[in-house]
């Protein structure tokens, strides 16, 4: 039996969707062995169904009966594109179908909320089902997705890198956080007394932030290293809150693998873990963030970093991927 595994290419090098598909595919290809089918992001709403297939066929060219095939979802294409890919492969004999599913487009963007229906039909397909919480599962059932599909729980993003053994987080009493300021609004209104840096090239009038400037994934890592303090995962946009409620945001991760403790809104799907795991401050609105990250002694960062570093070396050396890719495997198989 062999497993392969999908991957996009084709969008902006830059782009957090393609560098999460292709963090995956290089640990399962890499690490677990598995064979990769490339996939090219492409405009052509009007494609005709020959044309698509004859392009389906040679993507999967290496594929025989009894095989399995993780799709990672969705391929940034259209959700009747990833419909017509899983229905393809479904004409072999045996093939196991693991849908990782890596987002959910109904629920980041509200616009998208009418094709939910289309993304069920896709989820019921799949032998076994890789997704990034419980509460996205429930989300989805109460759309119609199928009660005996089984699923396994990714619960974070891996973040693959290096940081240096010879540094230790500060208690800077400092947050960082990566994004866009046009994007995450409360950047600009911040003002609290408590310094936030802002990875980005942006141009930010307000004397509390602190611009550092757009970072490569490695260089990243350091900086956030080296600054210490904490990291910060949020949004002020209500819908995409509700998002964060059942994804694992990517963010997260980052500042895992830097070493850093995390700050999170006390909603996040991962906030139980982050509490039981002491890895960070799970709090209610950024007034709170920003009391405990100043208020907080230095013995306790300590711990909180220490904690942060354990967790964040399984996220280095793709753990969680990993697991989630195994697990998945040997549930379609048995």
């Amino acid at each position: 039996m062999t497993v392969f595994i999908t991957n996009i290419h084709g969008l902006n090098y830059v782009n957090t969707a393609q560098q999460a598909q292709n963090t995956v595919a290089e640990i399962a290809c890499h690490d677990l062995h598995f064979k990769e089918i490339p996939m090219y992001f492409y405009d052509w709403p009007d494609e005709p169904i020959e044309v698509r297939n004859g392009r389906f066929d040679g993507m999967l060219a290496g594929l025989v009966n009894n095989d399995t095939v993780i799709f990672q979802a969705p391929s940034w294409n259209s959700i009747d594109w990833d419909i017509g890919l899983v229905d393809r492969v479904s004409l072999y004999n045996g093939v196991k179908k693991v849908i990782f599913i890596e987002d959910v487009l109904p629920l980041m963007f509200e616009a998208n909320l009418y094709l939910m229906p289309k993304y069920i039909q896709y989820f019921n397909k799949a032998d076994v089902l890789i997704a990034p919480s419980v509460k996205l599962i429930e989300r989805l059932r109460q759309d119609g997705l199928k009660e005996d599909i089984p699923v396994i729980y990714q619960q974070f993003w891996d973040h693959p890198g290096m940081i240096s053994p010879f540094i230790s987080p500060k208690n800077s009493h400092t947050i960082s956080f990566a994004g866009n300021p046009d994007k995450f609004t409360f950047i600009k209104s911040w003002n609290y007394d408590v310094k936030l840096k802002v990875y980005t090239d942006a141009k930010i009038d307000n004397q509390n932030v602190e611009a550092i400037g757009y970072k490569i994934d490695p260089l990243l890592l350091e900086s956030l290293q080296r600054n210490g303090g904490f990291g910060l995962v949020w949004t002020d946009d209500p819908y995409t809150e509700q998002y964060m409620t059942m994804d694992a945001p990517s963010k997260l991760s980052t500042y895992l693998a830097s070493g850093i403790p995390v700050v999170v809104k006390n909603n996040l799907a991962q906030s139980e873990f982050i509490d039981e795991h002491h890895i960070g401050y799970c709090v209610a609105n950024l007034e709170e963030a920003a009391e405990k990250v100043k208020e907080i002694s230095d013995e306790q960062y300590v711990t909180l970093s220490r904690n942060a570093n354990r967790i964040g070396k399984m996220i280095r050396d793709g753990f969680f991927t990993k697991r989630a890719l195994i697990d998945a495997v040997f549930l379609a198989n048995i």
